[in-house]
């Protein structure tokens, strides 16, 4: 702090300065993280936030605490806290890039085999109408998912599921055959989906996707 006097004329002007003093800080006035619920911390991470700010919103060497199945705290290696339940497991990831589950688009229950054929074919020249009139595409899928029971449907979902979580998405749409026109196949698939969704903690949403292609049963029948 600075002071000044001219207690007289011609005075001279003198000023001391004096070091402000700090205060002591008490531990109730640092704001603390609470750890005590955490279960998993992941930590040496580079994390993918979507914040604004930086691209993707990224946090190098970051860290991410888990209470169960639920985000309890985001942070980098800094200001990570030094005291964690005992509970709790830690992953170190080496760096590592961690990011937000995503979300899978629209794909069928059945025809792998036939979609893993169709892309072959593609990548040969063949255009999507030769693959159709082959008859593969979308008609396949139909027919493919009429013959098969709602248990094989169901099977078939349950695998894919594990494989989209293991590749890290934590959502997925399904819609219903796009050229289907029976009520029976769509009520099938539908229940498939919703059993799916109470089976596995994986969010499914189910959409319509009008017809884009004739069913079979409509060749020859326009107008």
């Amino acid at each position: 702090m600075a002071a000044f006097g001219t207690s007289a004329p011609g005075a001279i002007e003198t000023r001391s300065i004096t070091r402000r003093r700090r205060l002591p800080v008490s531990s109730a006035s640092v704001e603390t993280t609470d750890t005590s619920s955490w279960t998993r911390l992941i930590r040496n991470a580079t994390l993918a936030t979507c914040a604004e700010g930086k691209p993707y919103g990224l946090i190098p060497k970051g860290a991410v605490a888990l209470a169960g199945n639920r985000i309890a705290w985001i942070g980098t290696k800094k200001n990570m806290p030094a005291t964690l339940p005992k509970t709790c497991a830690v992953n170190d990831v080496r760096g590592a890039l961690v990011t937000l589950g995503s979300s899978t688009a629209t794909r069928t229950w059945s025809g792998p085999a036939r979609a893993s054929r169709e892309f072959e074919q593609r990548l040969q020249g063949a255009s999507y109408e030769d693959i159709a009139r082959a008859g593969g595409g979308i008609a396949s899928t139909v027919a493919a998912t009429r013959a098969a029971s709602e248990a094989d449907l169901l099977t078939l979902a349950l695998a894919r599921a594990a494989q989209v979580r293991r590749r890290g998405r934590d959502q997925r749409s399904r819609s219903s055959p796009a050229t289907d026109s029976t009520r029976t196949t769509n009520s099938k698939i539908l229940r498939v989906a919703r059993t799916l969704g109470k089976r596995l903690s994986l969010t499914v949403r189910t959409t319509l996707l009008a017809a884009h292609a004739v069913p079979p049963e409509f060749h020859g029948r326009a107008g």
